[in-house]
């Protein structure tokens, strides 16, 4: 019994692996294309299409990333690159459409990400876009955008925002904020006086 979960579990994940993968290349070809639609616009050539690639690939994009093992994949495989070059500025300077930015931040706070997934990518670094309100002019896009870069620098950081009993900041907290104090209340006269005792 147990060696046929173990066999429906191998082969779950790696199906699991398989869409993830797919689902990566899909991305990618789908930037290209709209990226290259988007140069042949700016010289005046005649293309075959808009770029409309990536908004076609949304409801694909937000129906696997909702399995909690697709997830991991995708963040094994370096996804949060590839929402990152979606995200990014296009060739011309614009911005993806909205519907683009808005699923890509439903995707990245539904994403368990961990530090080394941050490391790995610049995805925060293009999320200050649109936190800033230099990409997009929509309040909840820059919102969500902040609210996304604050909760990783919890993680990033290590910070807590429990609360003892007291209604105060843990006790970590407050130690490291006396230490701070005392840091800066240090004069280095003073060991020059008690020295000459």
């Amino acid at each position: 019994m147990r060696e046929r979960q173990a066999v429906v579990r191998a082969r779950i994940a790696e199906t699991e692996e398989r869409e993830t993968r797919e689902l990566l290349v899909e991305m990618d070809c789908a930037n290209v294309e709209d990226h290259q639609a988007i140069v042949a616009a700016a010289k005046g050539q005649a293309t075959s299409g808009k770029a409309m690639n990536r908004f076609h690939l949304l409801a694909k994009l937000q129906a696997q990333l909702r399995k909690k093992g697709v997830q991991k994949w995708f963040l094994h495989l370096s996804g949060c690159e590839a929402l990152e070059r979606w995200l990014s500025p296009n060739p011309d300077g614009s911005f993806p459409p909205q519907q683009v930015v808005e699923t890509a931040l439903d995707v990245l706070d539904a994403l368990p990400i961990e530090i080394e997934h941050l490391q790995n990518s610049n995805i925060a670094k293009v999320l200050q876009y649109y936190a800033g309100g230099r990409a997009v002019q929509d309040a909840k896009i820059t919102q969500r955008a902040t609210h996304l870069l604050q909760r990783w620098r919890v993680t990033v950081y290590n910070l807590s925002y429990e609360y003892d009993e007291e209604g105060l900041h843990e006790l970590r907290h407050r130690e490291l904020r006396r230490k701070l104090e005392v840091v800066k209340a240090f004069d280095p006269a003073d060991l020059l006086k008690d020295g000459a005792k």
